[in-house]
């Protein structure tokens, strides 16, 4: 939640609540390690790191109060750990149906500092799909 104190004067029954959300475009390079391996299940555990850019930005109010806008600048950029685990179950010869779940967190040296206090980017995923194995 944000708080927007940057009002002149200040009007300190009307603070202005709202949702700041920022989009990130972001890459995760992960280590994946097998924990079981059976003839048409796998489970694994997935560590590893992403870095990222903010793409887009969005106030959304809480109350009445309009809130301005939210822009991105070139310098809010990311850098964080990922860990997770997942499955894998055969389906066919060639071909998984995939299930993972991941969590992100920024590290601190890329977090923002606000007047309310430091702000990081964290996600919980959870990522379906099919696989292709050659």
């Amino acid at each position: 939640m944000g708080m927007d104190f940057g009002g002149v004067p200040p009007c300190f029954g009307d603070v202005q609540h709202f949702h700041r959300r920022v989009d990130y475009i972001d890459a995760k390079l992960l280590w994946r390690h097998d924990l079981l391996a059976a003839d048409r299940l796998t489970l694994n555990l997935l560590f590893g790191g992403l870095a990222g850019f903010a793409s887009s930005c969005l106030n959304e109010p809480l109350d009445s109060h309009p809130v301005g806008d939210c822009l991105t600048d070139g310098d809010d950029v990311i850098a964080g750990l990922v860990a997770g685990g997942g499955t894998q179950v055969h389906i066919a010869r060639r071909l998984d149906a995939t299930l993972d779940f991941q969590f992100a967190h920024e590290l601190a040296f890329t977090q923002k500092e606000y007047a309310h206090g430091r702000e990081g980017y964290r996600t919980f995923s959870l990522l379906g799909g099919i696989t292709y194995r050659p």
